[in-house]
């Protein structure tokens, strides 16, 4: 029965995954290219070149770093706080995860990155992202991390700004 019914949905033109109200992977365009995630507070400044591409592949381009990190550091990091109430850099996690191969979108502000992580289980990171007044740079909400709260970029405070080239966004 149902093989019928999908046939006669194809046959019309019609998405099974609508029929079905199955989300369809979004890949909004405001995020889509080349951003860069980097700490400038810290001396010792950090920042990971991501590119967000148009078919939901996510490439860590390059790490810049001055000094003191392991040759795979990334700023792409989340982690999952053993005490939520604790604030700092010094904050005891059970789990950290890194932004993985793949992204998607939840409408214009809501950002999805797949998330491999430290006890070897895949999340998905969900982020709020908003532009700041002057929109070079954005303000980024972890809201979830495998639909758990609790988590945290426990590095030195992040900042997120899109670019146009690796040339223009990199020091």
């Amino acid at each position: 029965m149902y093989g019928c019914l999908f046939w006669l949905l194809a046959f019309l033109g019609i998405s099974t995954a609508t029929v079905m109200n199955i989300p369809v992977e979004q890949h909004h365009a405001n995020f889509v290219g080349l951003w860069r995630v980097d700490q400038p507070m810290h001396a010792l400044y950090e920042a990971t070149l991501y590119d967000f591409r148009a078919n939901g592949e996510l490439i860590t381009v390059e790490t810049l770093t001055l000094g003191g990190q392991d040759e795979d550091y990334v700023t792409g990091t989340v982690a999952r706080l053993e005490d939520p109430a604790c604030e700092g850099l010094n904050c005891p996690t059970s789990v950290v995860c890194r932004f993985g191969n793949h992204w998607y979108s939840l409408g214009e502000q809501r950002l999805v990155i797949e998330g491999g992580c430290s006890d070897g289980l895949m999340r998905e990171i969900v982020l709020d992202i908003t532009p700041f007044s002057d929109a070079a740079a954005f303000n980024v909400e972890i809201v979830s991390v495998g639909s758990e709260s609790g988590w945290a970029h426990l590095d030195w405070d992040w900042s997120w700004a899109r670019c146009e080239s690796r040339e223009t966004c990199l020091p």
